[in-house]
């Protein structure tokens, strides 16, 4: 393109910078960055929404502060992307004043939450324990029209496992079912564990069955092995066995010795 004399601009910028990171080739996504603002080229909020994806991601703090700044010195307003990567990052780093002033920053800028931030914001409050204000905010996901979906399910279902639920885990399992919402590999890992820590070996292993027999899923060795221990602490060292051969023939798990 150069050598054609035909000058980049911001969206080539933005195209090269987006696949580098999505690649995880952060220095050289810095790079072009940088050769972006050299050649006088305005940078726009998709661009530093890329860059700061990739450091929220890996959890850098300061990488993600320092973009959001640089993009203020810019004159760039941001987005409701850039307001969920500050959320994500103040909530692993479990920032309760932060993820506030985010959320007070967003209404006071008029930039409407999506359901991007409503995920966000229950599993930021779901590592704090507080239940209540968890509900909360997914009664207000629903009456902003969001449809939750695995993640937010989730999220729930796993701080009911932990709070010993059982009947909140399975409203929950429901209504994910009657929302056609698709359980992923978390979903089962959360119900499976609900299951073994209930020493319900029964719908643990069919859960199991249906995930590497009918979903096509790969449970993790965390899982597996959980299963396998209740079903032998249960004597079900057929079932035990079938599910050995499952994992086994869907080239999950090597034979055993």
């Amino acid at each position: 393109m150069k050598m054609s004399g035909i000058k980049p601009n911001v969206d080539t910028y933005s195209i090269v910078i987006d696949s580098l990171c999505r690649c995880g080739q952060t220095k050289r996504a810095h790079d072009v960055f940088a050769e972006m603002l050299d050649a006088g080229c305005h940078p726009d909020s998709i661009v530093f929404n890329s860059l700061m994806r990739i450091h929220a991601k890996a959890g850098r703090t300061e990488k993600v502060l320092q973009l959001y700044n640089q993009m203020k010195r810019f004159g760039c307003e941001p987005d409701m992307v850039t307001y969920n990567f500050l959320l994500e990052t103040h909530c692993k780093d479990e920032n309760r004043e932060d993820v506030k002033r985010v959320l007070m920053l967003m209404i006071e800028k008029g930039c409407a939450p999506n359901a991007s931030t409503f995920n966000t914001l229950i599993v930021c409050v779901a590592k704090f324990g507080n239940v209540n204000a968890v509900h909360r905010i997914y009664d207000i996901m629903k009456e902003f029209k969001y449809e939750p979906n695995a993640v937010t399910y989730n999220t729930l279902m796993k701080m009911h496992v932990a709070l010993k639920s059982t009947d909140m885990v399975l409203k929950l399992k429901k209504e994910m079912d009657e929302n056609k919402i698709e359980p992923n590999v978390n979903t089962c890992k959360v119900l499976i564990t609900m299951y073994c820590d209930m020493e319900n070996w029964k719908d643990a292993y069919e859960l199991c069955r249906e995930m590497i027999e009918e979903k096509r899923l790969k449970p993790s060795l965390q899982v597996y092995e959980m299963v396998l221990q209740q079903l032998k602490k249960a004597g079900q060292l057929k079932k035990h066995k079938e599910l050995v051969k499952m994992m086994v023939d869907r080239g999950f798990v090597s034979r055993p010795p």
